[in-house]
């Protein structure tokens, strides 16, 4: 009888928001490195590689847990909408209002121009799909994928009845062909390639059909999840895949890092988990997670524009990590305050209304 995984509290899942942090942080540590966000960042041996596979993570937890709590939270699809755009909007609207309010101040043209209005509107695909991104705001291109996502998933469980997984798996195969068709026929740097490719929603209904598998105790996902050497392999693979991204051919880069991702989420919640990255500290940057990925990339410029206003132009390691320190550092501390004062209390006046807490991370 093969081992199964373990029966879990209903509101979280063991090390999920330990690795939904461990991306997030490898992400702003990706972004300090790179001249885009700190004009200093390409001259020094410091800089890494932002790895490619930590988007496809977050990504594929999304469907993952969608997937695995599908019937509780779509049992009420207004209550879901409800807590999906609590979630995931008031901290958005709210970057998108004080950046604005700080580049007035400082370089009025980089934020108010026409494409503005993508970022209030699609929530960023768009303007990063045609390369075109406001740059305070060109990491936001994240969201519009999982808030569509979001939106259309109570009637895709709804529609899918009791096949959520197999039909999951198939809108997982619909668009990966869709990609690899564009790439080849249309070519990657058009905006219909990019916006595809960026989406990840393969790897979004990949994760849907994993968590389906995964809630109803399938002994696939257990195999992978308690074989050690796969746990291993793929945690290696993570740490060192964007160093080394470029050797993957680019319509296979996303389900590359997607299997990776599979085999660490099925390890983690396995019962006899190799590595274990649950304690009150991950669930914490796990809970705040998404809110330091808002943020990030604002102090990252905040900062750049001080080392250009105190003409620094000699880099050193002690500095390096001086930038990744204080950036992490402010954006966890922001991203506290948000949760804390912003989502919290408008949680917690719905909970007053008896409306039942969300899943959702």
């Amino acid at each position: 009888m093969p081992e199964r995984l373990k029966t879990y509290p209903t509101q979280r899942l063991n090390g999920l928001d330990g690795l939904r942090a461990i991306a997030i942080m490898i992400l702003v540590w990706g972004h300090c490195s790179q001249n885009t966000f700190i004009s200093i960042a390409d001259s020094t041996i410091y800089s890494i590689a932002l790895p490619g596979g930590c988007l496809t993570i977050l990504f594929f937890l999304s469907g993952f847990l969608a997937g695995y709590f599908a019937d509780k939270n779509c049992s009420n699809i207004k209550s879901y909408y409800k807590k999906i755009a609590i979630r995931l909007l008031p901290t958005y609207y709210l970057y998108i209002l004080i950046v604005a309010l700080i580049y007035l101040l400082i370089f009025p043209p980089e934020v108010f121009n026409e494409r503005l209005w993508y970022y209030i509107v699609t929530l960023g695909i768009i303007p990063f799909s045609s390369s075109n991104g406001i740059l305070p705001y060109v990491h936001l291109w994240f969201i519009s994928s999982i808030v569509v996502f979001y939106l259309i998933f109570p009637i895709f469980a709804k529609l899918s009845k009791n096949h959520i997984s197999i039909t999951s798996l198939l809108m997982c195969c619909v668009f990966f062909f869709a990609k690899v068709t564009l790439y080849h026929y249309v070519g990657k740097e058009t905006m219909a390639y990019r916006l595809v490719a960026a989406s990840q929603w393969e790897c979004i209904f990949m994760g849907v059909c994993w968590g389906s598998l995964a809630k109803n105790k399938n002994s696939i996902v257990s195999k992978v999840g308690n074989n050690r050497f796969i746990t291993l392999i793929s945690w290696c693979l993570f740490l060192f895949s964007g160093l080394y991204a470029t050797w993957i051919p680019a319509p296979l880069r996303n389900e590359f890092y997607l299997v990776i991702a599979l085999s660490i989420v099925s390890g983690l919640i396995s019962q006899n988990a190799l590595i274990k990255i649950e304690n009150k500290f991950w669930n914490f940057m796990g809970d705040i997670s998404y809110n330091i990925f808002i943020i990030h990339i604002g102090i990252l410029l905040l900062i750049d524009y001080t080392i250009d206003t105190l003409s620094i132009i000699q880099v050193s390691l002690p500095l390096s990590i001086a930038i990744y320190t204080t950036a992490t550092g402010v954006s966890i501390l922001l991203a506290w305050l948000t949760s804390k004062y912003i989502n919290a209390p408008i949680t917690s006046a719905l909970r007053s209304k008896e409306i039942p807490s969300t899943a959702i991370k």
